[in-house]
């Protein structure tokens, strides 16, 4: 083979080779990254039977996120449960009206993200007085 046929067909190689390269880092890049979330609860550690525990939902940025599903777990100090959920408002505040006795409770709100946002989770002990 003369050395033009040799040049090209290295040429050819190199050129596939970095294509490969290329195309491969790109596939390792995230498609689709989720944007940061933020959970807060905003009610009060001392509350009264009938009173709201309310939570809000933003970015990073504190832009609220609305229509955001926030799964609400009440743990009483006698290991009762209750489950529950709140959908935010265009403030990215949700509300749950409270029916429990006195006592020590905690509070976990969990956020489990959506095709935007992704997961978060806070919680809070309160007392019913």
């Amino acid at each position: 083979m003369d050395k033009k046929k040799i040049i090209i067909i290295v040429v050819i190689v190199i050129l596939i080779a970095l294509v490969g390269c290329f195309g491969f880092m790109k596939s390792s890049e995230p498609q689709d990254a989720k944007k940061i979330s933020r959970l807060v609860i905003t009610s009060n550690s001392t509350l009264h039977t009938g009173d709201n525990i309310t939570v809000k939902l933003t970015d990073i940025n504190g832009k609220p996120i609305k229509n955001g599903t926030v799964n609400i777990t009440i743990s009483g100090q006698d290991h009762s449960k209750s489950y529950n959920s709140v959908v935010t408002n265009k403030d990215g505040v949700g509300i749950l009206s409270l029916e429990k006795s006195e006592g020590k409770y905690t509070n976990n709100a969990t956020f489990l993200g959506n095709n935007e946002y992704s997961g978060n989770t806070t919680s809070q002990k309160f007392l019913i007085e």
